[in-house]
């Protein structure tokens, strides 16, 4: 059985974020806001895109204490997508995802409203 994993990201519910969480804006009238919320914002069906993943988010698959990534490094992370050059974003589209510069789209928003990450392999 090959390797999945999930990148889910959890934070304070805020309109920057409401239209990048797993359910429609509306759906989440009435929360407080800074109340905490959680979104799935990449999920992974094979080993080789779970890899790319984690190789994307700069965590080491065997090393546990590097799954959790905290406001800071998901900053410095979310810099790192919005600089990486627009051939590189196609590449890992082409080899990796179709929907690649969507997530890290939905990373960079989430980042900047304060969330933390965690990557879920289940090696």
């Amino acid at each position: 059985m090959g390797m999945e994993a999930e990148l889910i990201g959890i934070g304070p519910y805020s309109d920057r974020v409401k239209n990048h969480l797993a359910y429609p804006a509306e759906d989440y009238r009435g929360i407080t806001l800074g109340t905490k919320v959680y979104t799935l914002v990449a999920y992974c069906e094979t080993s080789h895109q779970s890899r790319d993943l984690a190789d994307l988010c700069q965590v080491k698959i065997g090393e546990f204490g590097s799954h959790y990534i905290n406001r800071e490094r998901a900053k410095l992370l979310a810099q790192k997508f919005e600089d990486m050059p627009w051939e590189e974003k196609v590449r890992l589209e082409e080899d990796w995802r179709p929907d690649v510069m969507a997530v890290m789209d939905k990373f960079i928003v989430l980042a900047r409203g304060g969330f933390e990450f965690y990557f879920l392999p289940n090696c």
